[in-house]
């Protein structure tokens, strides 16, 4: 299989005149420090945020997770770990106490052209980020389709967390921490195509290529003896439901 998926979180901290850059893998921790000096006596209240939703509060020291972040949290005095970082967790953060803002940005990158043999498993990437909680305090349900191509029917549906179009494609086992990519597990020249997931407004460009086999063609009659140097060649390459095609 020779199709490569690219994903990482890019953090920056700080100003666009003094800014510091980390490249952190999906699954490893990010420590995001407020980079204050806490007042020692009294009360004192710090929190993290996002565009959208809180991350985590710390109350003199004591700790409340936001929506979507509960066990995957870890203080150090001003300093606050993410850990398990998710897909996603990228995204616009801050930090206030008392007056004092600090900002960061997490990026997730990925390829969206992919090249996969026939037979091989593949998955199309669809990373995003989701509003994790709803103005109740319950995580949201997830729904989403995947097209290929100009074809108004979707190749994959989930609704509330349930599959409605079936078929050959299936919805990745990391669904519930942003991953929406659409997952074949052995792959057909019939799926090359462009897809696009409803939950991100780019396209990804599936190619495909098949196995290629090389046999002697021999006259009836002949020795199946060792092949001559100028011995006829055939090349078959396997497709979708067994059939060959001949070169």
């Amino acid at each position: 299989m020779e199709w490569m998926l690219v994903c990482c979180l890019w953090i920056y901290l700080g100003t666009a005149a003094a800014l510091v850059k980390k490249q952190v893998q999906i699954g490893d921790h990010v420590t995001l420090d407020c980079d204050i000096n806490v007042k020692n006596n009294g009360h004192y209240e710090i929190e993290w945020r996002t565009l959208d939703r809180m991350v985590a509060k710390s109350v003199n020291g004591i700790l409340t997770p936001g929506c979507g972040f509960k066990d995957r949290l870890y203080l150090d005095g001003v300093s606050l770990t993410i850990t398990h970082t998710q897909y996603d967790d990228h995204g616009q953060y801050e930090c206030w106490y008392d007056g004092h803002q600090k900002s960061w940005s997490l990026q997730i990158d990925i390829h969206n052209n992919l090249t996969t043999t026939v037979g091989q498993p593949v998955w199309i990437p669809c990373y995003e980020k989701l509003k994790k909680c709803s103005k109740d305090g319950r995580a949201n349900e997830i729904s989403f389709e995947w097209w290929k191509d100009k074809n108004p029917v979707p190749v994959f549906q989930m609704e509330k967390g349930a599959r409605v179009a079936k078929g050959r494609a299936e919805e990745s086992p990391d669904v519930k921490q942003g991953n929406f990519s659409l997952v074949f597990h052995k792959a057909y020249f019939s799926d090359s195509g462009t897809y696009r997931c409803s939950e991100q407004e780019e396209s990804t460009i599936l190619r495909m290529k098949g196995k290629f086999t090389e046999f002697q063609i021999q006259n009836i009659g002949e020795s199946l003896s060792p092949s001559p140097p100028d011995s006829k060649l055939m090349r078959v390459a396997s497709s979708q439901g067994g059939s060959q095609r001949f070169y």
